[in-house]
């Protein structure tokens, strides 16, 4: 470890957020459906010092990838603030199994 080189992503970390990112690029692109959804990739580096050390630096890295949600919709309701419920339509049809967010008295 006597070579000085230039700060980049092959440096750090021995290069693995490099072949992390590099790894994972393909199927990031393959994860885009449409010019609408976009991946966010975090590429994230702690630096700090050692202790009683002016010169030697510990840095540790990860790379995280949020890719789009398929089930994507945004809507606007009223709600009741005695309750919590909100104002809209019926579904067609009853499904027993579906997810209570916030219990409430259902009305039949």
């Amino acid at each position: 470890m006597e070579d000085k080189v230039k700060l980049t992503l092959d440096a750090v970390c021995d290069g693995t957020l490099n072949q992390e990112f590099m790894r994972r690029y393909p199927m990031i692109l393959q994860g885009l459906k449409n010019d609408e959804s976009e991946a966010v990739v975090t590429v994230k580096i702690k630096i700090s010092r050692l202790k009683d050390s002016d010169t030697m630096l510990k840095m540790a890295g990860s790379v995280d990838v949020k890719m789009p949600t398929a089930a994507k919709k945004q809507s606007v309701y009223q709600f009741n603030a005695n309750d919590f419920t909100i104002q809209s339509e019926k579904p067609k049809e009853i499904n027993k199994d579906v997810l209570t967010v916030l219990p409430f008295n259902q009305e039949a």
